[in-house]
């Protein structure tokens, strides 16, 4: 996983004011940038790591992004 995050430029940011909030001129990019590094990997070796149902009561201050 770490060196998946490397390759990838993923890294641990601090969450500040809305979170789910995201800049809409970048959204498209930002989309088409995942879609082709999920292009490397088979189906069945991804995970949905969304925390959602273990965290609904507890916000993080955290991502990866």
């Amino acid at each position: 996983l770490m060196r998946f995050k490397k390759k990838n430029g993923l890294r641990r940011r601090k969450l500040h004011g809305e979170s789910a909030s995201a800049p809409l001129e970048t959204l498209s990019q930002e989309r088409e940038r995942l879609r082709r590094i999920l292009r490397r990997y088979n189906p069945n070796d991804i995970y949905n790591a969304d925390e959602t149902g273990l965290f609904f009561r507890m916000s993080p201050n955290e991502t990866l992004a």
